[in-house]
């Protein structure tokens, strides 16, 4: 933002341009440096507009001269992809902005670069006087209007786009997986109408994964099919297929397509596609953070029914629950054997019975599942967060409380025996209370309206407020425990372990 260096030339690299007849100009490579250049112009707009009459002139030129082509016709200089362009017109390059929602995760970036330039030209101008903050704000256009370069590559065709791209890519150019995966399906397609069904299976991809990460969704999906790959190797990966394996880039396209739907119905847990596995799969994604578990369900959500859908949730929340919170062995492990379980129900043929696919996922994880002694001796050590606190410590109420009717645990809150919050002088039993807050042992749930009222009090005075509670592992705490301390802890952890090993049990 300093634009008083001594640097008269700032060089953003090749761009490579496709002589269209419709748009004038087809920008194959550098429309995120341009589209970054016209934020940055729209902002320094914005500001100007809002700084009198010698800023409204400023505005209007920059609106006029950079950012509009024809005026009269209201078309731009810039027009991003099909799916990108309404949103970056209205937000960005329209004067004044009309504010749209961002819906996908390449709208929310052109948000947030358009937030940042704000903040860093504002922070600029603070305490300026009128004319300073004009200056300023020509200074910084005229940068941008005479001091950027760039150089053009013009190409005859997008195979000879594809080409440079890939070599740019290979000298050191960093690109995202699904930026070179794209580019490398359009070289690889043999016709024109073969890159546009990719490019409209693309745009559905894109439409289906959002706000959220495409990497992400890429890598699940093909260690869904294939098994584990790393990140950094997954486009490497992916390119070798095709050579190895024949792979047909519009059906690898149509393929991403039918599998982000499964995805996007996963993550938004859409009751009309999980049905009755929307708890343990909510449970799975939003309480144990389980995204480990994402490339089986994909593949169960392909090869299984509604109802080995739902064993296949439950049994993945078994899995994590006994072997990562309880038992806390290596997350490494219990990653690889997701993974090897996705892969494998994947590739299971599709006469088998229902039964025998679970079984295969089964298998899998039985290598892995602690036996029932290791929970019961490691379950002293369990530490929760919140959201594993609000599923885990629920699930134990509700097993212990089904001998003495059901109560409704959605209007419960987590109650910390030992509180987070101590008044000093209180709890002086604890000689390192923080390492208590969390244990499993220390948690039990409590009505929200005695929560409220109980507070932070010592212990003596929460006993008389537990006592009231309808909730059978709250109400016995006076009973077994007259007092609390790191013992009461551990043998609290014991009592829960017990209850554990019948509700997870892998099975």
């Amino acid at each position: 933002m300093d634009t008083a260096g001594a640097i008269d030339t700032y060089f953003l690299g090749p761009v490579v341009l496709l002589p269209d007849a419709a748009t004038g100009v087809m920008l194959l490579d550098g429309q995120q440096r341009l589209t970054t250049i016209t934020i940055l112009l729209a902002v320094i707009r914005d500001i100007a507009r809002i700084n009198g009459a010698p800023g409204s002139d400023l505005a209007r030129d920059i609106q006029r001269d950079f950012i509009l082509l024809d005026e009269d016709r209201a078309v731009f200089s810039l027009q991003l992809g099909t799916l990108d362009a309404d949103f970056f017109k209205n937000n960005i390059q329209s004067d004044p902005p009309n504010n749209t929602k961002a819906t996908l995760r390449s709208q929310k970036l052109l948000l947030d670069t358009y937030k940042f330039f704000r903040v860093q030209v504002e922070n600029k101008i603070q305490g300026l006087t009128l004319e300073n903050t004009i200056r300023y704000l020509k200074k910084l256009k005229n940068t941008l209007a005479e001091r950027i370069k760039m150089v053009g590559i013009e190409v005859n065709s997008e195979d000879e786009a594809f080409q440079i791209f890939e070599t740019l890519n290979d000298r050191g150019l960093r690109l995202s997986v699904h930026d070179l995966l794209l580019n490398f399906l359009m070289q690889k397609a043999d016709s024109d109408q073969a890159r546009q069904r990719i490019r409209t299976n693309w745009n559905k991809v894109i439409e289906n994964v959002g706000l959220r990460k495409m990497g992400n969704f890429l890598r699940f999906m093909w260690v869904s099919h294939y098994g584990d790959i790393k990140s950094q190797a997954l486009y490497r990966e992916i390119r070798a297929s095709f050579t190895n394996d024949g792979r047909n880039p519009v059906e690898f396209a149509v393929l991403c397509a039918e599998e982000s739907t499964n995805y996007k119905a996963l993550l938004d847990l859409d009751s009309n596609v999980l049905k009755g596995s929307i708890p343990y799969i909510r449970y799975l994604i939003r309480n144990l953070d389980s995204d480990r578990s994402i490339p089986v369900l994909l593949s169960g959500m392909s090869k299984l029914n509604e109802n080995s859908l739902e064993k296949l949730a439950k049994l993945c929340i078994d899995i994590t629950v006994r072997h990562s919170i309880i038992a806390q062995q290596d997350p490494s492990r219990l990653e690889a054997a997701m993974y090897k379980a996705a892969k494998s129900l994947r590739a299971a043929p599709n006469n088998l019975s229902e039964n025998q696919k679970i079984s295969i996922v089964k298998e899998e994880f039985n290598r892995i599942n602690p036996a029932n002694d290791v929970i019961l001796s490691q379950i002293i050590h369990t530490e929760l967060n919140r959201d594993q606190a609000s599923y885990i410590i629920k699930a134990i109420a509700e097993k212990a409380q089904s001998q003495y009717g059901n109560i409704d645990l959605s209007e419960y809150t987590i109650e910390h025996i030992l509180p987070r919050n101590r008044e000093e002088g209180t709890w002086e039993g604890f000689q390192e209370p923080d390492l208590h807050i969390w244990n499993i042992g220390n948690l039990t749930v409590l009505e929200g309206t005695l929560n409220r009222r109980e507070g932070n009090n010592e212990y003596a005075d929460k006993l008389r407020t537990y006592a009231e509670s309808d909730a059978i592992i709250t109400r016995d705490i006076a009973h077994y425990h007259p007092e609390w301390s790191a013992a009461s802890i551990e043998a609290r952890a014991r009592y829960y372990g017990g209850i554990a090993v019948r509700i997870w049990t892998g099975d």
